[in-house]
């Protein structure tokens, strides 16, 4: 069993490994990240009704409006599955191109989140500019409220808007994901770990006998000790 000093003397020995896991997590990290957007500083939610108004057939029963009700929630379930597309991203792109803001559309596909609940869809943007985060939403409302038929052929005589806005868009500053907070310092404190790890590792294997302390370990007696010139 070595003592505090041991391990520092093995640390300081091959210091070069502790340190190899740690660059090359660095560099995995930057590499992997070389095309990442920059995060969003801003933020914002819209929410969206989805519906379709009751059709007016004679002498037919609707259930009580259950099967309106139904359809609803299927075209909020299709368009939240629809807007993280490049097709809706492309259409978001060009109207905001129209209002002289230029966003790639794969960056308005990357900044775009969509759920829904029952008949509702909400729809979460981030982007780094507040106003042209403001301008997107109001693309993103308009793509949804006028283009439906577009994504959905069912929706092409719907006898009214299949979705409509029930929220005026309020732009927020956000707070960076956790994520990208800790990925490389979690990474970095990974590899070294797995230095310090090695450097032990290739030490206990080492068979070269560099100090008295490892004759002693050995049971082996030190005549003298020649200094270093």
């Amino acid at each position: 069993m070595g003592t505090l000093t041991d391990y520092l003397r093995i640390l300081l020995r091959r210091w070069w490994l502790a340190l190899l896991p740690v660059v090359v997590m660095a560099g995995l990290t930057v590499w992997g990240n070389r095309n990442a957007l920059p995060p969003g500083n801003f933020g914002v939610n819209v929410r969206f009704a989805a519906g379709l108004p009751p059709e007016r057939a004679a002498g037919v029963y609707n259930y009580d409006r259950h099967y309106d009700w139904l359809a609803s929630e299927y075209i909020a379930q299709a368009f939240a599955f629809t807007i993280p597309t490049n097709q809706f991203a492309q259409a978001v792109s060009r109207r905001m191109l129209a209002q002289g803001v230029t966003i790639s559309p794969s960056e308005v596909e990357a900044s775009l989140r969509a759920d829904h609940t029952s008949s509702v869809i909400k729809v979460s943007m981030s982007w780094r500019d507040a106003g042209q985060l403001e301008k997107m939403a109001e693309a993103v409302s308009a793509e949804l409220t006028e283009n439906g038929a577009a994504y959905w052929p069912q929706l092409s005589d719907p006898g009214g808007a299949p979705v409509r806005r029930l929220d005026v868009p309020v732009v927020l500053a956000a707070a960076p994901p956790l994520r990208d907070t800790f990925d490389l310092p979690v990474r970095l404190l990974i590899g070294l770990a797995l230095g310090v790890f090695l450097a032990f590792a290739l030490d206990a294997i080492d068979p070269v006998i560099r100090d008295r302390r490892a004759l002693e370990r050995l049971g082996l007696p030190s005549l003298a000790r020649i200094p270093r010139p």
